[in-house]
């Protein structure tokens, strides 16, 4: 069986999403699609829009075979780590990883990779860093003094996932074969309505009755059910209110032990949660050329879920494959998983049944996901383990 892996979040599924994995289907020849999906956080520090099993259903319903987790803390991380896990848990499952990004040419993106990987590279980083820049602002700087075509590649937020999957497949020595998709449509934050495309953090924001137009017929449908059973996560006042409670209790020294927390930035996010009364103000504030809101985020939301950098280097790899959805290809694919290197995990509970540093890392998942069950709008959904012991979801 051929198959196809992706990486993803699908916050939620829209037809972007469809388009890409139809076309990556098409090209690639692919009798399967398995997909390492972002649990419950995500990326660029957030809360996800629908719980993991509802887009991890939207996703089977919209062509997927196979929705696996890939953990907290590898999905509330930076790029390189996300694209390590994702390719780490998908090396074993899958003949080819494919990832939309602004570009087709994978020429381009190898040697850009490639460039960024060199021996010294990253001490030239830090050197450029040293004049108040962002690490990613740094790195197209040196690479535009190398190679100009790839830094202006890096100037893209997908192109720099399509980077750091091409360096986590070269760093792991994977066999999966790469494809980059150009995106259509819509970038981030914006929607191309001619066109029918919108992205997923312009349908998050927009009232729910306006997204049809945006995401597949069953995804619609699945928001809308999340929705009626008070599982939507559209109220920001109330993660506010938890985040900034949680967070001031932190002190400095717990800030600084943070994943994503370097050189002082301990200080600028003690400031602002203790001078600003919203999440977005405290972003605004502790944010700069060098910390940019994205990894502001990050780190608030790794302080909420008490993930701290020792965990991080504690856990490199993810120590077992959680199913969240399938269908009967992917059940088949699951049966040919007898034999794999990690455990496989259809059942919650089971993970009592690991190695303890697994069960460290599966522990972990629980108390993220309970602390985000928590904040569903409807409290007679706020039950504790609910993810712990919800099955897989199965689409005959």
């Amino acid at each position: 069986m051929k198959t196809l892996g992706i990486v993803a979040e699908y916050n939620p599924f829209h037809l972007g999403h469809a388009y890409h994995l139809t076309r990556s289907r098409r090209e690639t020849g692919a009798d399967a699609v398995v997909v390492a999906m972002g649990g419950n956080f995500t990326q660029r520090g957030g809360y996800a829009y629908a719980d993991k099993f509802a887009r991890a259903e939207m996703a089977i319903r919209g062509g997927a075979d196979l929705v696996i987790e890939l953990p907290v803390s590898f999905s509330l991380s930076s790029a390189e780590r996300f694209a390590y896990g994702g390719v780490y848990l998908l090396s074993g499952l899958a003949d080819y990883l494919s990832f939309g990004c602004e570009t087709s040419d994978l020429g381009l993106l190898e040697r850009a990779a490639g460039i960024v990987s060199e021996e010294g590279f990253a001490e030239k980083v830090k050197a450029k860093m040293q004049s108040g820049v962002s690490f990613a602002m740094a790195r197209e700087s040196v690479l535009r003094e190398i190679d100009p075509a790839c830094a202006t590649l890096l100037s893209s937020p997908n192109n720099i996932l399509a980077v750091e999957y091409l360096k986590a497949i070269k760093k792991l020595s994977s066999p999966l074969i790469p494809l980059p998709v150009a995106r259509v449509g819509a970038g981030h934050g914006e929607m191309d309505a001619d066109a029918g495309f919108a992205s997923a953090s312009a349908i998050r924001e927009m009232k729910l009755n306006d997204a049809d137009k945006y995401v597949p017929e069953a995804s619609f449908a699945m928001l809308k059910r999340e929705k009626q059973a008070g599982r939507l996560m559209e109220d920001h006042d109330l993660w506010d209110a938890a985040m900034l409670s949680s967070l001031r209790r932190l002190s400095k020294d717990e800030l600084s032990m943070l994943p994503d927390v370097r050189e002082g930035l301990e200080n600028r996010l003690y400031d602002a949660l203790h001078s600003e009364t919203s999440v977005e103000d405290v972003v605004s504030r502790a944010n700069s050329r060098r910390y940019p809101s994205s990894r502001i985020r990050r780190c608030l939301m790794q302080g909420f879920l008490g993930l701290t950098a020792a965990e991080f280097a504690r856990f490199p790899s993810p120590l077992y494959i959680r199913v969240l959805a399938f269908n009967d290809v992917g059940r088949q694919i699951l049966s040919s998983l007898r034999s794999s290197p990690l455990p496989v995990i259809t059942r919650g509970g089971a993970y009592r049944e690991l190695s303890e540093e697994a069960q460290a890392m599966f522990s972990r998942e629980i108390i993220a996901d309970d602390i985000y069950t928590s904040l569903y709008p409807a409290s007679c959904e706020r039950k504790a383990f609910s993810d712990l012991y919800k099955p897989p979801i199965y689409i005959p």
